[in-house]
């Protein structure tokens, strides 16, 4: 944290959050006073300010009149009612001195508000400056107008968690998907997602993390999730399974970082474990009743061979797989022995209406396989032209 306070001119190049306060009159008593006293700057509008970043005000004070001032004190404050500014918080004290006749003068405060989330006032006062001697029965006092700072707060959390299936073989890849959320206002900096194996129901950051993941930026109330495969190397039992999102800073709340635990068995045994990947057309847009070459690639990422098996091409209408999606074909594959591929191409001829689709690619589960989520490719989007005599 940084806080600084300074009369003079002042230049900056970088300002994460620049308040303006207004010349407006002291309090009751002051009005003859200084008359053309006043403090300013130069922005008006409310700020978002996340929770941990610093804020930076710059003030004007300008003394129009024939006579210099007494002895005034600058003071940089923040207050939750804007009426209450000159008994705030003091952020900063600017050393006494006199204001000369008919001169002005700059002074910025930086620092961390260090106030909870929620709507602040912040501004700066001119005041007699209080010593031991007895106060005078009415002090001067002169405020800039408040502005209105909205503290925001960040917040992440592991909101769900999904693994499939629930029975694990040790050493076998597998897809976990957890969404974290961002419950607070604020947009969340990067951070990093872990998932993790538990002997108990309790998830923690301390408990064996088995995949990590990167987060991106997450504005305030949304929510991000992305399929991740990971792999668990442990003894044969019964664990669960969730995800901790590492704390940002400024975050308000690090208790709910962590999911609940999701209930698993881990087992020894041998399973095949296709998945389809490399999905590829030529060319990526044909003409309407055009031919087309697709091809995918099918790995067996199991500890045991797979038996033959059939994959099958669709297009769709959305990036989803359903009953109802265009078969353009299928095409037969071999078995498979472990941590190898074999490829599944196929010619067609789509008999589909121009328009953009979404190519999906599924192998036919093995009998034996334990996890048919992986089964489906990622869709690949394509485009399907309008036929013209020059094609």
């Amino acid at each position: 944290m940084r806080d600084t306070a300074g009369f003079g001119v002042f230049f900056s190049a970088a300002c994460c959050c620049c308040l303006a306060l207004m010349p407006v009159g002291g309090l009751p008593g002051d009005e003859n006073r200084y008359a053309q006293l006043s403090i300013s700057l130069d922005s008006t509008e409310p700020i978002d300010l996340p929770v941990d970043q610093e804020l930076v005000v710059r003030i004007q004070v300008s003394n129009l009149d024939q006579e210099p001032t007494e002895l005034l004190q600058v003071e940089y404050l923040v207050a939750a009612d804007p009426a209450e500014l000159s008994a705030g918080i003091v952020l900063s004290r600017m050393p006494e001195q006199v204001f000369a006749r008919r001169s002005g003068m700059g002074s910025m405060w930086q620092g961390e508000l260090a106030r909870p989330p929620g709507t602040w006032w912040v501004g700066a006062c001119l005041k007699q400056p209080e010593h031991d001697a007895e106060p005078p029965a009415s002090p001067f006092v002169r405020c800039s107008e408040p502005r209105e700072v909205r503290v925001l707060a960040l917040d992440l959390q592991v909101t769900s968690m999904q693994i499939q299936p629930e029975v694990l073989v040790s050493g076998i890849p597998l897809v976990f998907r957890a969404a974290v959320q961002n419950a607070g206002s604020a947009t969340s900096p990067p951070s990093r997602l872990s998932y993790v194996l538990s002997r108990n129901p309790v998830i923690s950051a301390q408990d064996a993390r088995f995949a990590v993941v990167d987060v991106p930026a997450i504005a305030g109330g949304e929510s991000w999730a992305e399929p991740v495969r990971g792999r668990i190397e442990s003894s044969i039992g019964d664990y669960w399974v969730g995800a901790c999102v590492e704390p940002v800073a400024g975050e308000t709340d690090r208790k709910n970082n962590c999911s609940a635990g999701v209930p698993v068995a881990v087992v020894k045994d041998e399973f095949p474990d296709l998945v389809v990947d490399s999905v590829r057309v030529r060319p990526e847009e044909w003409p309407e009743g055009g031919g087309v070459d697709f091809y995918a690639e099918v790995f067996n990422l199991g500890n045991r061979k797979s038996a033959a098996s059939q994959v099958t091409f669709f297009l769709s209408g959305d990036a989803d797989i359903s009953s109802d999606d265009y078969v353009v074909g299928a095409t037969d594959i071999p078995a498979i022995w472990p941590e190898k591929m074999a490829e599944a191409n196929l010619y067609a001829e789509p008999q589909q209406v121009p328009g953009i689709y979404w190519l999906v690619v599924c192998a036919e589960p093995d009998e034996t396989e334990i996890d048919t989520f992986n089964n489906c490719s990622h869709s690949v989007q394509v485009e399907v032209t309008a036929f013209s005599f020059s094609q």
